[in-house]
């Protein structure tokens, strides 16, 4: 009896979905015969992505930061291109505070995959800790003051005394 061995059009490596594999052999006679057959290569894995905790701080002055972040990387075995849905976008305005972000992702066979993350907004605040101040520079004081002065002067003009006294300005 002679071994034969039959010969087949099949890689190793099949992407996902159906293939049709057709083999032939023939033995020392010349006699030969072929089959076909379907090969279904199926998709069961969910795509990996992951999520990470992100930290904003608002402007100075502000209750809102606009939240600038890069949406998680994911990949899958398909070799496709993957994009996340997210519950928040890249570039959203949030209010201080903590805020949930998930992300959800699935692949054409339809495998899905989420993942969670918190989305931290504090308000700014200075080097010291203490929230921002303003400060007015001294010169720009003495000119307001000086303002004042000559705007009592003029008010008191305008009434006809003959002194003034500030206060009757300033108090009505």
């Amino acid at each position: 009896m002679e071994l034969l061995q039959p010969t087949c059009n099949m890689t190793e490596n099949l992407s996902i979905g159906q293939h049709v594999i057709r083999c032939n052999v023939s033995d020392n006679s010349l006699n030969s015969n072929e089959c076909f057959g379907v090969i279904t290569v199926e998709d069961n894995e969910k795509p990996e992505l992951e999520c990470k905790d992100q930290n904003f701080t608002t402007d100075a002055g502000s209750k809102y930061a606009n939240v600038t972040f890069k949406l998680p990387d994911c990949s899958d075995n398909s070799g496709e291109r993957l994009v996340p849905n997210c519950t928040v976008q890249p570039g959203s305005r949030l209010k201080v505070g903590t805020h949930a972000l998930t992300c959800s992702v699935h692949d054409s066979s339809l495998n899905m995959n989420t993942c969670s993350a918190k989305i931290t907004v504090q308000e700014f605040q200075d080097s010291s800790g203490s929230k921002l101040s303003v400060i007015i520079p001294i010169p720009i004081i003495l000119i307001l003051v000086l303002l004042m002065v000559v705007v009592s002067y003029y008010y008191c003009k305008l009434r006809r005394r003959k002194t003034c006294d500030t206060r009757a300005v300033f108090n009505g």
